[in-house]
Formats: C-alpha cells, structure tokens, sequence
C-alpha cells in the first residue's frame, strides 16, 4: 500500500516528464542522464534505450513534417522508460519521497505512457503530454 496520493503520483510523474524533456533539448543529454545515474551506483539499463543522437530533439523531429503522437510513441516514450534515469532523478530531485516508493512512481509513470489511453473528456495522452511539455502546434 502506497503512501502517496494520486495527486502527488501525478505530480511526480509530470515533473519528471518535464526535466526529461528539458535535458533532452540540449546536446550532451545522454551524457548527463549517465552521470546523474552513475552518482547514484547504478548501471545505466539499456532495455528500452535506442541510439538516438545527443542533439536530435522533438522540436527538429516536428520541423521535419514527423507525426507528433509517432514522436512521443517512438522518441519520448523510450527515453523516459529507463527506470535507472528515473530512481536517480527522484534520489537527486525528490529527497521527501522515501526510497519504497521509487517503484510505485516508475510504476505510475509506465501506466502513464503505456496504460491509459483516454479518459471521458475526449482527451489523449498525445493531448495530455503536449500540455505537459507546454507545446504549442497544431497536430495533422
């Protein structure tokens, strides 16, 4: 049983989203996600990792006419699934969530990506992650 509201399992989750979001525009990304993960003495898990160059980001993969929800599916997705990234994120970022709950956040953040898939209002994760990211285009 979790200690952790639904709100703040939210909260967390949109957060990591965004610092992931943020380090991945700049060049060098890998590079810091492997030292923060390495500060913490744990070995960078390559299940979900694919070899994305350092400086290709969401922005180039728009401006090059590729599909916005195919960007996030087959980009962002990935990227945010290294549950290494996400533990040392949340050992360096989140010092108040005790250490027994770093599985239910990967948890929350994998239903997130990969569980849900709409809910009453019409919205979709691709609408509710380009909110997230505060990305202003116009999907095709």
């Amino acid at each position: 049983m979790s200690n952790i509201s639904e709100e703040k399992k939210q909260l967390i989750v949109v957060q990591f989203i965004q610092y992931v979001y943020g380090e991945i525009q700049n060049e060098g990304w890998k590079g810091r996600r492997d030292l923060l993960i390495a500060d913490c003495d744990f070995r960078l898990e390559t299940d979900f990792e694919f070899d994305f160059p350092d400086d290709l980001t969401i922005w180039k993969m728009i401006n090059n006419g590729e599909d916005f929800e195919e960007i996030i599916s087959s980009f962002l997705f990935p990227i945010l699934s290294n549950k290494d990234w996400m533990t040392a994120w949340m050992i360096r970022f989140q010092t108040d969530l005790p250490e027994q709950e770093h599985w239910i956040m990967w948890n929350a953040l994998c239903e997130f990506m990969y569980g849900w898939t709409g809910n009453s209002t019409g919205y979709d994760k691709f609408d509710v992650v380009k909110n997230i990211l505060d990305l202003e285009i116009s999907l095709k």
